[in-house]
């Protein structure tokens, strides 16, 4: 019997959430700062519930879709597997978020 690793996908889409969630609020920190100095800033919860919503909905939902797909073609494929291969792969997205957030090509003029 094999047995998959199907922790690290979900602690990679939690990471993405969390890190989307939390660039997000900076960048709107960033925005608020240069155009309004004086008025106080407020950090916006709803941050996590779309993140979380965009990167769970996309790991659930595009497998399933792979996996019909397959079907239909007359390939065997296993589910478990796809959502597995399909969450290791948006390891990728964690250092890319923070890269173009922290590093990004354009000026904070």
């Amino acid at each position: 019997m094999v047995f998959f690793n199907t922790y690290g996908p979900v602690w990679i889409s939690t990471t993405l959430v969390f890190i989307l969630a939390a660039l997000g609020n900076y960048a709107s920190y960033l925005i608020h700062k240069k155009s309004e100095q004086d008025a106080d800033w407020e950090f916006d919860v709803n941050y996590i519930n779309w993140a979380a919503c965009v990167i769970y909905g996309y790991e659930v939902v595009v497998p399933v879709a792979f996996y019909f797909l397959l079907q239909y073609f007359g390939v065997t494929a296993s589910l478990v597997r796809l959502w597995c291969l399909w969450g290791y792969s948006l390891f990728i997205f964690i250092p890319t978020s923070v890269r173009y957030s922290f590093f990004s090509p354009y000026p904070y003029n």
